[in-house]
């Protein structure tokens, strides 16, 4: 590999006499003794040279060659495959448990956690516990790298945004539905799709995103193949009809998911961006950033609820609302695109 990928482009600096002397690189590490057979170059002679000594046991004659370049050149390719820098109006908090950077949002204090680009299979195979058709066929999908709020936006997040709000909306619309103690680190609830769009409404005041249902999807998996996240079991990783005592709980309190996230499975019902289409992914959705956008009618609705069953908790499970709705199970988690 190092021939033929990186020797090439080598200069070649001084040279020793034939072979059998001593290194002439040795003084300066950063060059390589490559040309095997001495002849001022390195290609492919070198490597059938080089073969001849090797089993012979002879030395190798050697020249010191400028590795200058090519450090500057692995530089660049590291830069290159690095992940985008997030955009202004983010400051880098951590990188959390499980190897994820995160970033609070300076005008809003939510917690972000950066995921990387890559393709992931999105939908639920037709044996899998509760599928429905609107889950499939499973396809493979490309994401670029994106930010995707750690937790649910807590009742603090979204009113301390939302003082002074535009008419029609309340700072304080949550129903506190339940039994569990109010709090505002419960997740926010009660705010329709078109809500958050409303011109001066949340999305626009912090610059922020619903994500796309294949970001959510994708978020949610974190890499996982089943119908949950984490360690796969449901009770441990969010909260349910089982287990919630009708209420929603405080965010965080159950385990994250391999990226970090928490509350992916119920608590509540989060917005995603897109328009619900049932045969969305028997049409010939793009595999690279897929939204639904045609038309204006209900809009895509993820992860279940604290008074949903098991099933509708699954990562695949496809919801949709009215985009006007309003009810106690209704949240949302913002994303944010990154250049």
């Amino acid at each position: 590999v190092c021939l033929f990928a990186i020797c090439q482009p080598l200069a070649v600096l001084a040279g020793s006499g034939s072979g059998g002397g001593s290194d002439p690189c040795s003084a300066d590490p950063t060059k390589y003794a490559l040309d095997t057979n001495d002849d001022g170059a390195v290609d492919l002679s070198d490597f059938v040279y080089g073969l001849s000594w090797l089993f012979s046991g002879g030395t190798a004659p050697l020249v010191c060659l400028d590795t200058t370049d090519f450090e500057a050149s692995l530089a660049q390719a590291q830069a290159d495959l690095a992940l985008p820098a997030p955009p202004s109006g983010f400051t880098f908090v951590e990188t959390n448990a499980q190897g994820y950077d995160e970033y609070t949002h300076d005008s809003s204090g939510i917690r972000f956690v950066r995921l990387p680009g890559r393709s992931f299979e999105m939908g639920s195979p037709a044996t899998e516990t509760g599928h429905v058709d609107d889950e499939g066929p499973v396809h493979t999908v490309w994401l670029t790298p994106f930010l995707i709020a750690k937790y649910e936006v807590t009742q603090a997040e979204y009113e301390a945004v939302m003082t002074d709000p535009p008419a029609g909306l309340s700072a304080t619309p949550s129903a506190n539905f339940g039994s569990a103690p109010a709090s505002d680190q419960r997740p926010m609830e009660t705010v329709s799709w078109d809500d958050l769009h409303l011109d001066d409404g949340f999305l626009e005041r912090t610059g922020l995103v619903l994500p796309s249902e294949a970001q959510w999807e994708y978020a949610c998996r974190a890499g996982t193949s089943g119908p949950y996240a984490g360690n796969g079991n449901l009770d441990d990783m969010g909260w349910y009809s089982d287990n919630s005592g009708g209420s929603t709980h405080d965010v965080g309190g159950k385990q994250a998911n391999q990226f970090g996230l928490h509350d992916m499975h119920g608590n509540v019902f989060e917005w995603c961006e897109d328009v619900y289409k049932s045969d969305f992914y028997a049409d010939d959705v793009p595999g690279f950033n897929p939204v639904s956008t045609a038309g204006s009618g209900p809009r895509v609705l993820r992860g279940g609820g604290f008074a949903d069953g098991a099933l509708n908790a699954r990562s695949a499970h496809r919801f949709s609302f009215n985009p006007t709705g309003r009810f106690f199970v209704l949240g949302f988690r913002p994303a944010r695109p990154l250049p």
